[in-house]
């Protein structure tokens, strides 16, 4: 008899709703809870209607840390807290999806940094979560180049949407099995919060708010 992995999935937006539904077709795992990222904008996709509609409960991140069960899984996108490190190791695994070619441009907006900083490509990292920042082991990748009308941080986001679908299910049936490969950090780049005040073209999703009521949800 084949085993079945307890995941939750937690975050927001179309990767996040797409990973929920996918994960709940597939025999291999059983969706015990999603914990919903905040959103005050309302610019993304939500996890609770979904959850609601397939009776799966619905916790906030402090209801999910009082939990006395670890799951075998946590599936995170666009997850806004971090774990402390007895939460991670109370639960069999822990994945993050990041926007970025890690190790490059760990931390925060990744996509800003990646055009601001000239890159000629990007993509997204199904990555472990570890003690660190975006600092956990490798599992895969899915990169796409960036080209000369890409001059929005909008536009790249919803390129990894798509990357991060091809990703997800590229790695569906192996998520619990698959051996991540350590990062290079010191290769890398990271961009805290306080980072931030140095970014002059970018700063924004969008420079057009049309564009990102044409594009809801996220």
């Amino acid at each position: 008899m084949a085993l079945i992995y307890s995941v939750a999935v937690l975050g927001k937006g179309r990767l996040a709703s797409h990973i929920l539904r996918s994960l709940r077709t597939s025999d291999s795992y059983e969706v015990m809870a999603v914990v919903p990222s905040t959103d005050p904008a309302r610019l993304f996709e939500k996890l609770g209607p979904e959850a609601d509609r397939a009776g799966i409960p619905i916790l906030d991140s402090k209801g999910f840390r009082d939990l006395t069960v670890g799951l075998d899984l946590l599936v995170c996108s666009s997850y806004d807290n971090i774990m402390s490190e007895a939460e991670i190791a109370r639960h069999g695994r822990v994945l993050n999806f990041h926007n970025s070619l890690l190790p490059a441009f760990r931390g925060v907006r990744p996509i800003n940094w990646a055009l601001e900083t000239g890159s000629s490509s990007h993509g997204v990292t199904l990555h472990e979560i570890d003690k660190g920042v975006d600092s956990g082991d490798l599992i895969d990748q899915q990169e796409f180049k960036l080209i000369d009308n890409d001059e929005d941080v909008l536009d790249i986001y919803l390129k990894c949407v798509d990357a991060g679908i091809l990703l997800f299910e590229r790695n569906r049936e192996t998520l619990m099995t698959s051996i991540g490969i350590p990062q290079a950090t010191s290769k890398g780049s990271y961009y805290g919060n306080k980072d931030s005040h140095r970014l002059t073209r970018f700063k924004e999703l969008s420079n057009s708010s049309s564009k990102i009521e044409m594009n809801l949800p996220l």
